[in-house]
């Protein structure tokens, strides 16, 4: 049988990655200039390589009709690790639209998923595909964690996180959809008989599809992060906009400027009540007095390396901020006219998901292979950093209230916790349910949890590991993010609009009111700078504002 290319990827114009029938993958640095241009490598044993996705020029996912995955950091040079993730079965579909996530389907209907897809067949999850009931055979994820996915009996099943919950529609009765690709503002999808199926993505998974149409859509402006101080909030986007509300006798009003004119807005924190930073996934960190009539935001590019995925500043003296790549930032004037920030590695490349610094004295951060970072002096460089392995899947959030106490939470539904995180000392909790992705401590005795399957737990003994209770449930789905502004009152948002919010969390029953007040939208971050007054962002680019009482 002849030799056929079978897949294609071109993560910039200067380099083109295709692999073959024959486990060959072909590069060029000059994919528009002679046949002299391109290069080939034996990688695969003679295996057909059926799928390749690269997310950057120095990343390169490769998957194989054995099951195995291959990964490339230097693709040009024929250096390539394989990994046996799914033996016995072909990958018939791969997307990889970051570093830190790579999402595949099998011949069997199993799902596959990374976060960190360079290392090893630990880092891959395999299961059956939620909501499947029939042989799944494309799928395509945008950089914010939407995916959707074909099937051979014409659905499409679309997911805005996928390690939770998929939902599955007919859009193309009887025709097999072969192929599809979403980047952040549609989806674009083809079947077995020539046709284009269309979808804008514009308030979370797509859900309107045309047949033989392209959707058009406007601007991508999902709300990325909030934090709000005193009567002020501030809310970032994907369009690089920050949006400043100030809360009067007539309800919040609100104003927005572009700050970052080429990147998304990632994290934003105003550690007081004139300052807010904010950091964007091209690693640049925007400093502004808002109490200002015209907000004049500095840029300093602090990580040209990589995405900052978590920011936090105890103080306008301090900030610490984590990267995708390992590194931890930090600043000592991040208010100056000129600040100075610190990249250091602290964590090989490995995705640091979250940080937590109570005082400038103390940070902890936890990674996407199961480890907490602590360090009692976080702008001391590397050696100040030490890194304590706790479980072997992803820490998804942590919450330190003092340097003495920390809670987090994991992939698996377990709860970290250390009374002495500095010791390296964690205990592990399986509370047998979904993975833990949201997590509030005002206090050391007391701390609320969000889990993928809308449950909220409690407990008034966080650092013990144990004492957690479920003291609240969402029926609509999936809980997104948690704020708890004091020990009685708790707010928690979730992917299908909905706010849940108590006034005696601590009590022995809490009550929650549910309220839906953003239809159809993921409300991925909540913030409640006090008791009466919270403010939310949603999937769609909107923020919202409540009251209470």
């Amino acid at each position: 049988m002849a030799t056929s290319i079978s897949s294609a990827s071109c993560p910039s114009s200067a380099l083109c990655v295709l692999g073959d029938t024959a486990g060959n993958v072909i590069t060029s640095t000059d994919p528009t200039g002679p046949a002299q241009a391109w290069a080939t490598s034996a990688v695969d044993g003679g295996r057909p390589i059926t799928a390749v996705s690269c997310p950057t020029a120095s990343l390169c996912v490769a998957a194989d009709s054995s099951g195995n995955i291959l990964t490339s950091q230097t693709p040009t040079q024929g250096t390539w690790q394989l990994a046996s993730v799914d033996p016995g079965n072909t990958i018939v579909g791969l997307t990889c639209p970051s570093a830190s996530l790579c999402a595949a389907v099998d011949s069997s209907d199993h799902l596959l998923l990374s976060d960190e897809p360079a290392d090893g067949k630990t880092a891959w999850s395999v299961q059956p595909f939620p909501a499947a009931t029939s042989q799944v055979l494309s799928i395509s994820c945008s950089a914010g964690g939407i995916c959707v996915a074909g099937d051979e009996t014409g659905d499409v099943l679309t997911t805005g996180d996928p390690w939770g919950n998929w939902t599955h529609s007919n859009v193309d009765s009887g025709n097999w959809v072969s192929a599809v690709s979403c980047d952040s503002t549609e989806c674009a999808a083809a079947d077995s008989w020539g046709d284009v199926l269309a979808a804008p993505v514009t308030a979370g998974p797509p859900t309107s599809w045309s047949l033989s149409r392209v959707a058009v859509t406007g601007a991508t402006n999902y709300a990325t992060a909030a934090s709000c101080a005193a009567s002020f909030c501030a809310v970032g986007n994907q369009s690089g906009e920050i949006l400043l509300g100030t809360f009067g006798a007539g309800g919040p009003t609100w104003s927005t400027e572009a700050v970052d004119t080429r990147d998304a807005i990632d994290t934003i924190d105003c550690p007081q009540i004139s300052v807010c930073l904010a950091a964007d996934d091209a690693g640049h960190i925007f400093e502004a007095n808002v109490t200002s009539s015209s907000p004049s935001w500095r840029a300093v590019e602090a990580d040209p390396r990589d995405w900052i995925t978590s920011l936090s500043c105890p103080s306008s003296s301090f900030c610490a901020a984590t990267d995708g790549n390992g590194a931890v930032l930090t600043s000592t004037d991040p208010t100056a006219a000129t600040p100075t920030w610190t990249r250091e590695q602290v964590d090989g490349s490995r995705t640091l998901w979250a940080i937590a610094c109570p005082s400038p004295s103390f940070c902890a951060a936890v990674d996407g292979q199961g480890a907490v970072l602590t360090s009692a002096a976080p702008a001391g460089g590397p050696s100040a950093w030490t890194r304590t392995q706790v479980v072997d899947t992803t820490i998804w959030t942590i919450a330190c209230p003092s340097s003495s106490t920390c809670i987090a939470g994991d992939q698996n539904g377990e709860i970290l916790a250390s009374s002495d995180p500095l010791a390296g000392s964690w205990s592990v909790n399986a509370l047998h349910v979904p993975g833990i992705g949201a997590l509030a401590c005002p206090s050391a005795t007391l701390c609320v949890a969000g889990d993928g399957g809308g449950g909220l737990l409690r407990s008034t003994a966080p650092a013990s590991g144990r004492a957690w209770q479920l003291v609240g449930s969402d029926q609509q789905g999936w809980i997104a993010a948690v704020s708890c502004p004091s020990t009685s009152v708790c707010v928690a948002s979730d992917d299908s609009g909905q706010v849940l919010a108590s006034s005696d969390v601590s009590s022995g029953s809490p009550q929650w009111t549910d309220t839906v007040v953003d239809p159809g939208n993921v409300v991925w971050s909540v913030t409640c700078p006090s008791a009466v007054a919270c403010e939310a962002g949603d999937s769609a680019g909107q923020v919202l504002a409540g009251r209470f009482g």
